[in-house]
């Protein structure tokens, strides 16, 4: 079943890397960039100035040139930067056109009269797009193909991965958010944004005096514990919407006026027994009768299964723009396990990140200077200096997958989502909107940006800034418009 890709966010808003165009002109001149003393010094003001811990790295991204560092050889949190180089990783390791596969198998024999003498088998490989209406498809098309009952058990087939549903970075309280959401190799995503592991819980008032009524953009197992009140129509609304800890319970207090709408994007406990409910919920909606309709958790066996259903995700190019554009945890996760799966024959975490430190050491990333435990950056354990990412970015300019990784990125100011990304709200004055092609990071009192950036006079930068000691990106901000606006001064002499 063909899914919509974000080809159509894009038509139009490509913006070309400003090394692909300088790299296409031609000039009789050779050209040193600098970066001026002014600017220089306006930069160790602000940064002496400044009580946060910080390391940048400035590179000329035609030369790789360093023209300027400032602690930029000392490992700080990566933070969602990190998402730079298991991006990169994925799409040299899996393949730019790699396909997440899902099917649906059986085994015995099916009856004239539709009755199936066998199981069903529903088998992920970790697709992060996966949603309710496919499992909705699935069960109409296995109807469509003459089964109408099931004798045996209908299983679900994780094993794709391991059943570790959270990265070592995740804790206890991001674990119930949607940005720490479980990963596993049957999840399913609530939107096009490919939230896998979520659900979307909306809330809306009915009449004063009654509960509020409670829907699920896919219920699934999850059970709502309803402790919430209507009030009077214009009355102030304060709803809290929270999972338990360790639990499938969903607990909706406090008060929402009549008529009002309130809705909160959260984690599911169990991605794996969440699909299942739905898939086993859908098949019967089908009208598919199921003997046993309690689902189990197995592993399909290596002979004797009949596949009913392949289905595939959308391009591995196309899930990078959600990934990177929205800083998509979920989705880093799911590529690790990937990676761990294809080089190692292991979905999991440790083997992901194996896969990763293979295609790092291939292109010449230093162990000492990036290290981490997970893919996408949540844990203060992903460290790299400044200057290994600027000397990273600089090589991937490089690599076949160059303009997929780029267009990934988020485009400051621009106020498209699926472009703008982390970056529609910043850098929005006109003079700085489109400049501005990066990765950003946030964590627990860290804040970075690492990425492409083209100043005034139209040269190209590479940029990392990395800061630690609070949770505000004003100091990034204030240092990569004082690089963008540098009135730089360059030195040209006569080619031959």
């Amino acid at each position: 079943m063909k899914r919509v890709s974000f080809a159509s966010a894009l038509a139009g808003l490509f913006l070309f890397s400003p090394v692909m165009e300088s790299q296409a002109a031609t000039t009789n001149t050779t050209q040193k960039e600098i970066l001026t003393n002014s600017t220089i010094k306006t930069l160790n003001k602000t940064l002496e100035a400044s009580t946060l811990t910080t390391g940048i790295s400035v590179r000329d991204a035609k030369t790789g040139k360093s023209l300027y560092t400032y602690n930029a050889k000392n490992l700080m949190s990566t933070a969602s930067n990190m998402k730079l180089l298991t991006g990169s990783a994925a799409l040299s390791t899996l393949g730019e056109n790699y396909r997440f596969t899902t099917t649906v198998k059986t085994t015995g024999k099916l009856k004239k009269n539709g009755t199936l003498m066998g199981d069903i088998y529903l088998v992920g490989q970790g697709d992060p797009t996966l949603h309710k209406s496919d499992l909705t498809h699935f069960a109409k098309v296995l109807k469509a193909k003459g089964i109408k009952k099931i004798s045996g058990h209908v299983y679900g087939d994780e094993s794709w991965f391991d059943n570790k549903y959270l990265a070592p970075g995740i804790n206890k309280a991001d674990s119930l958010t949607y940005y720490g959401a479980p990963v596993s190799a049957l999840a399913t995503s609530p939107n096009k944004e490919y939230d896998t592991g979520t659900v979307v819980v909306y809330v809306k008032g009915d009449k004063e005096g009654k509960e509020p009524k409670v829907a699920f953009s896919a219920k699934g197992h999850l059970k709502v514990v309803n402790k919430a009140k209507t009030v009077k129509k214009g009355d102030t609304t304060a709803i809290k919407i929270s999972r338990k800890y360790g639990t499938n319970k969903v607990y909706v207090t406090g008060k929402i006026a009549e008529g009002s709408k309130t809705d909160k994007w959260i984690s599911v406990d169990d991605p794996s027994k969440h699909t299942m409910t739905i898939f086993t919920t859908e098949l019967t909606k089908a009208g598919i009768i199921l003997k046993n309709p309690a689902y189990k958790l197995a592993v399909t066996p290596k002979k004797g299964t009949t596949t009913r259903i392949t289905d595939k995700s959308v391009p591995l190019k196309s899930i990078m723009v959600p990934f990177m554009k929205l800083s998509n945890n979920g989705i880093a996760d799911t590529l690790t396990k990937t990676m761990g799966k294809k080089v190692f024959n292991k979905g999991t975490n440790a083997s992901g990140v194996k896969a990763i430190q293979t295609y790092a050491t291939a292109h010449s990333v230093s162990a000492k200077n990036w290290t981490y435990i997970d893919g996408s950056g949540l844990s203060h354990q992903d460290k790299v200096t400044a200057n290994q990412m600027t000397k990273f970015l600089y090589h991937a300019q490089k690599e076949k997958y160059y303009k997929t990784l780029y267009t990934s990125l988020p485009v400051a100011g621009n106020d498209e989502r699926m472009v703008g990304g982390t970056l529609r709200y910043r850098f929005t004055t006109a003079d700085m909107v489109n400049r501005i092609v990066a990765k950003t990071g946030s964590i627990n009192n860290v804040r970075t940006l690492s990425g492409y950036m083209t100043q005034k006079d139209g040269d190209p930068l590479i940029v990392s800034v990395l800061t630690s000691g609070s949770s505000s990106t004003a100091l990034i901000d204030s240092v990569v418009t004082t690089i963008i606006n540098d009135d730089v001064v360059v030195t040209a002499k006569k080619t031959k």
